[in-house]
């Protein structure tokens, strides 16, 4: 019954081709001209690892596992008393009035379960994806930044699990599903590090750096007891 936030897919992070972009200006008859280096500088940023190692989304997952942890022990102790109301119903000495009693706080046990499921799903998600779109979007002007302080014409985004496993067969499987993935590149052009780096330096000197709130409801997803 716990609920399982995977993180890196409860965002729907799929990666994603980019148009290409060249650098140049227009002259008066509107022919395009060449950069002023006589080329185009690419980028690639690794968005799963920014997000893997970004604190901010790391207190947001936190939290999110803390509230499905308190989610399933309100679950359990209604389970539990249904149990202990399924055995008492059961026992030769329970009179016909105290069954009726016990089938009518089971049924109203069973229906605050389903409505408890509904309205914290409905809550979790509405939290997650506040705060995913958040910082996604913390992620995207930094890119920005750096792509233009860098001198950076087009950055090109993507998606991996940097570990030791990188050549096993299902990694291998998965890599040539993605839509776009850089087989190969000069590794000076990833710029991963330096976007992960400055969110996390932003973070730690933000006065909200102790934790994540949701730009609507101003608080977190709670669970009704």
């Amino acid at each position: 019954m716990k609920t399982k936030w995977a993180v890196l897919g409860l965002l729907g992070l799929g990666a994603l081709a980019v148009g290409a972009y060249f650098a140049g200006t227009a002259d008066a008859q509107g022919t395009a001209q060449p950069s002023v280096l006589g080329r185009t500088r690419i980028g690639f940023v690794n968005l799963h690892e920014v997000l893997k190692h970004y604190q901010k989304w790391v207190a947001l997952r936190d939290q999110l596992k803390a509230q499905d942890e308190e989610f399933v022990k309100v679950l359990k102790a209604k389970q539990s008393r249904l149990e202990q109301l399924a055995t008492e119903a059961k026992d030769a000495k329970t009179t016909p009035a105290r069954k009726e009693a016990i089938e009518k706080e089971a049924k109203q046990i069973q229906f605050d379960m389903q409505s408890l499921q509904e309205e914290a799903k409905k809550k979790f998600m509405v939290y997650r994806d506040e705060n995913m779109a958040m910082i996604y979007r913390e992620v995207d002007a930094v890119v920005k930044e750096y792509a233009k302080t860098q001198g950076i014409d087009i950055v090109m985004r993507y998606n991996e699990d940097w570990g030791e496993d990188y050549h096993s067969p299902a990694k291998v499987v998965g890599r040539m599903q993605y839509t776009f993935f850089p087989m190969y590149y000069d590794p000076s052009l990833e710029i991963t590090a330096a976007v992960r780096d400055t969110l996390n330096k932003r973070y730690a000197s933000s006065a909200g750096g102790a934790g994540v709130v949701p730009a609507s409801t101003g608080g977190g997803a709670g669970v009704k007891k």
